[in-house]
């Protein structure tokens, strides 16, 4: 089995990412055609989904930064070959609850699954699972990656995210996940932004997740590659970067998994530039 995983994806409307596909119309001006064979052609493609997609709802007053696309660049998602994303960021959540609520009737309504938020704390600690060439592959998603915290912990009657800033519920969530599947990856949004200096904070949860029953813990929202490293054989991606988010150009790139049912082969990086 082969997994492909990319970074920070944000589509929002008059930004320089649909502005520049808008140009166009042409996913291969945008995204290299070497590229898009990849995460076409991989088993599972999944991706850190940094918008809401709706065409209701009020930026959140205060956040300087808010991203919302079009419901119909649901379309480019699918044309990227996006087979799985995480909503565990501090962007899903930018025009309120409603907005996040479209964000996942629109994934589900694309056969798109979604891990790390939800319409309830119940959709938003489900793990999903893709059984591929008999093996049963996990995926499961958290954040803790707002210093003033705009993106509210779903509860049992309202939608938003995992939070792991206190890390017992993530660590719950992955340790009944790992024995449900073969190989399981957890997906984590933290780390200083613009850094390319991992800290002891994540290096410490990490080893946590890992300890919890996780495979592999990918992280996400710094907005540019940080290091990696294996602990007693198996990887912490501290970050993947902006995969693509805006105009500024910098390393990137895409993380890829060979499975079998002993687990992890190889891992291999195709480096690439935003």
């Amino acid at each position: 089995a082969e997994i492909t995983i990319a970074g920070d994806l944000c589509f929002a409307e008059d930004g320089y990412v649909l502005d520049k596909y808008d140009q166009t119309g042409n996913l291969s001006d945008c995204i290299s055609p070497e590229l898009l064979d990849i995460m076409t052609g991989t088993d599972i493609f999944y991706l850190n989904h940094e918008y809401c997609i709706s065409d209701q709802g009020t930026p959140l007053q205060g956040k300087y930064y808010t991203f919302r696309a079009n419901p119909e660049r649901m379309s480019l998602l699918e044309e990227m070959g996006t087979d799985l994303v995480s909503l565990a960021n501090n962007h899903v959540y930018d025009y309120g609850e409603d907005s996040l609520i479209d964000t996942t009737e629109l994934l589900k309504n694309n056969s798109i699954p979604y891990v790390g938020g939800g319409v309830n704390i119940a959709d938003a600690k489900q793990p999903v699972y893709f059984i591929v060439n008999g093996i049963k592959i996990g995926f499961v998603a958290a954040s803790n990656a707002e210093k003033n915290r705009y993106t509210p912990q779903a509860t049992e009657d309202s939608a938003g995210i995992l939070l792991a800033y206190d890390t017992t519920e993530y660590n719950e969530v992955i340790e009944n996940a790992s024995k449900e599947c073969d190989y399981l990856i957890a997906y984590i949004h933290w780390g200083t932004e613009d850094s390319n200096v991992l800290n002891s904070e994540q290096q410490e949860m990490g080893r946590e997740f890992l300890d919890s029953g996780a495979d592999i813990v990918v992280g996400g929202h710094p907005h540019v590659l940080q290091g990696m490293e294996y602990v007693d054989g198996k990887p912490i991606i501290y970050s993947l970067g902006d995969f693509w988010f805006n105009g500024e150009t910098k390393y990137t790139g895409l993380l890829q998994l060979h499975l079998n049912l002993d687990g992890l082969q190889e891992m291999s990086f195709v480096p690439c530039q935003q």
